[in-house]
């Protein structure tokens, strides 16, 4: 189940144009810790799998353990799901090539028309090589405030090649070193493009830190799964 507010970003995260296409290429979420940023990223890469014909999907995070702790959690949904178990065509846990690949949603009967008979989502290494030679229909970012501008360079190209891919990166607010994150937030504030997203949830600065309505501000879940 989604929360409102979760459910309020994926319906303009996944619009689209007369063409069938994304409106949205680049979308980011700023969000506090503990509202389900990484459950709404797993409905959207579960989707992307499942239902959009995704055939290549990526996640990537300032460490491999965030990157793995989502990649399990989308197995587990998975796994518990029984249609879309049966789709499962390989769970991978190995070392340096975890990720889940699965059949497309013609199996497993031939498909009748071209298609990526095989769905995939893996995880990337948040370094300057890790994303190189890489080409996603989906690249998800965990926690953007650390990425640096070198991964970032890095990573952004791998979903250009492909005709309707889309970046979706999720973080909590981050600090002045956090040059990736403030460039694109500072954009998305310009609002010169329609296909950059943005959706923020955080507190005025300055406020006091006993300020109940900057918490409402700042925590979209409130009264739902974060109690005052």
């Amino acid at each position: 189940e989604l929360l409102p507010w979760q459910e309020y970003v994926l319906k303009d995260l996944l619009a689209v144009d007369k063409a069938g296409k994304w409106r949205r290429k680049t979308s980011l979420l700023l969000v506090a810790r503990q509202n389900g940023k990484t459950h709404l990223a797993r409905i959207r890469i579960l989707a992307g799998l499942f239902i959009f014909g995704e055939a290549q999907a990526y996640g990537m995070a300032q460490n491999r353990r965030l990157s793995l702790d989502t990649l399990w959690k989308v197995v587990d949904i998975i796994e518990s799901t029984p249609w879309m178990k049966k789709r499962v065509k390989r769970i991978s846990r190995t070392n340096g090539n975890e990720g889940v690949e699965v059949w497309c949603d013609h199996y497993p009967e031939p498909c009748p028309t071209k298609c990526e008979r095989i769905r995939r989502y893996h995880i990337l290494a948040a370094t300057a090589d890790g994303a190189r030679g890489a080409s996603a229909d989906l690249l998800y970012i965990d926690e953007l405030r650390e990425i640096n501008e070198a991964v970032w360079a890095a990573a952004a190209p791998t979903t250009r090649a492909r005709p309707n891919a889309q970046t979706w990166v999720t973080s909590n607010a981050g600090t002045a070193d956090s040059t990736v994150l403030n460039d694109l937030r500072s954009r998305a504030i310009a609002d010169k493009s329609p296909r950059l997203g943005w959706w923020e949830w955080s507190a005025e600065p300055h406020c006091k830190i006993n300020d109940v309505g900057a918490w409402q501000a700042a925590n979209p879940a409130l009264g739902h799964t974060v109690q005052i």
